[in-house]
């Protein structure tokens, strides 16, 4: 019996490391995008997914509800809500960038803002490919 109790107690623990990691990563993306408002306007319309109008309700937006659910994840605010939210998020970053796999665009990702974003391709798909498998995985655990 006690060794169900210590093993659940460190099943729970390294849930809530990953839900910090989770959250410093959504926290991180959003301040960088903040920072560098123009830049990361200009990452967003390389996409050529969106209009220019759409482009720039995406760039103002998108930095804020970032930083929403990086600070929701980090307190336990609304868990499934903001795990969903983020889950949501990853799926359209890795919809975005197969666009641009696929289209062959030579763009970078604008991920973490102009000085830590890389070149779209398989390592930025594998990096959001994971984030997104951490995501699926925090929110079936609140299930």
């Amino acid at each position: 019996m006690i060794e169900r109790i210590s093993s659940y107690n460190s099943v729970k623990y390294v849930a809530l490391a990953w839900k910090m990691l989770l959250a410093f990563i959504f926290l991180v993306s959003g301040v960088q995008k903040l920072l560098y408002p123009y830049d990361f306007l200009s990452a967003v319309c390389t996409y050529e997914i969106m209009g220019p109008t759409y482009c720039v309700f995406t760039a103002a937006v998108l930095p804020w509800v970032e930083l929403f659910v990086g600070f929701a994840i980090l307190g336990n605010i609304f868990p499934y809500g903001s795990l969903f939210i983020a889950l949501s998020l990853t799926v359209i970053f890795l919809a975005a960038q197969m666009s641009v796999i696929i289209r062959s665009l030579n763009i970078t990702c604008g991920c973490f803002g102009p000085t830590h974003s890389g070149l779209i391709g398989y390592s930025t798909l594998l990096r959001t490919g994971c984030l997104f498998l951490l995501t699926v995985a925090l929110y079936l655990a609140e299930i």
